[in-house]
């Protein structure tokens, strides 16, 4: 009985001491989106994006982000005994308190035949993962994100380009968002 007492004790004393991080702060910090800002812009010739200088009419890409966020920072100090297991996660959390949602994506100027000016082009819009993969969606205003990105899956017909982006903040006010005006070559 001592033994499995002795040995009890022993794995209590390992189990406590396996995972301690002793003197640790564990944070959290929140982030609030203020506003948010849209880029139009263009893949270069190796499929990367943003590409600025010079745009190809083949493929063309829009994405919408923060532009003015704020953060709050909250510091806990976790002492050591008895929080092993809560000790070996992640000493660091971001949270977004709010998202961007209800895009809709407008063309200012003639697009092609059936995109004319001041009209929708969500229907037009791919998905765009961090891999470089699209997938069409159905209903991108309902959407809930912090940065989106979409590639254009028609090509335009017209060389001038601008947009309007409308869209909602959570809990904050609604967006109007006009990209920078282009003019392909």
């Amino acid at each position: 009985m001592k033994k499995i007492f002795a040995l009890f004790i022993l794995y209590w004393i390992m189990f406590i001491t396996s995972c301690i991080c002793p003197n640790k702060d564990f944070s959290t910090t929140y982030i609030t989106i203020h506003s948010a800002r849209a880029l139009f812009y263009s893949f270069d010739e190796n499929g990367v994006f943003p590409h600025l200088e010079e745009f190809n009419r083949n493929e063309l890409g829009i994405s919408i982000f923060p532009d003015s966020t704020s953060e709050i920072l909250e510091i806990a100090y976790l002492p050591s005994l008895g929080s092993s297991a809560y000790a070996c996660q992640n000493p660091h959390e971001i949270f977004y308190t709010n998202s961007i949602e209800s895009i809709n994506i407008y063309t200012i100027y003639n697009f092609d035949d059936e995109h004319p000016a001041n009209s929708k082009i969500n229907d037009i819009l791919l998905h765009l993962n961090t891999m470089g993969e699209t997938t069409k969606v159905d209903n991108i205003s309902d959407f809930k994100f912090i940065d989106i990105h979409f590639k254009f899956s028609e090509i335009p017909k017209f060389d001038t380009m601008q947009f309007l982006v409308t869209g909602h903040l959570t809990d904050k006010e609604d967006l109007q968002i006009t990209t920078e005006l282009t003019i392909l070559e």
